[in-house]
C-alpha cells in the first residue's frame, strides 16, 4: 500500500516520524499507527521507494539497531 510520494526538503531526516530530531523506537511505534491510519509524512518513506509500507518500518528498525 502506498500512502505518499512526494520529495522531502532538506531540513526532513528520514526516519524521524514524531519530529524530535532524533531517530529511535518511539519512531517505529509511531510509524506502525500511522501506516494502519494512513496518514505519514514525507520523512517515514524511509528507504525512498515512494511507498510507505512494512519495509520502512523493517528500514528503520536495521537503523536504529546500527547505531
Amino acid at each position: 500500500n502506498s500512502i505518499l510520494s512526494t520529495e522531502l526538503g532538506p531540513e526532513d531526516l528520514y526516519g524521524d516520524i514524531n519530529s524530535d530530531n532524533s531517530v529511535d523506537v518511539s519512531d517505529v511505534v509511531m510509524l506502525l499507527d500511522m501506516i494502519f491510519n494512513d496518514n505519514a509524512p514525507d520523512s517515514a518513506d524511509i528507504n525512498q521507494d515512494g511507498m510507505i509500507n512494512v519495509s520502512d518500518i523493517v528500514m528503520l528498525v536495521e537503523i536504529i539497531l546500527s547505531n
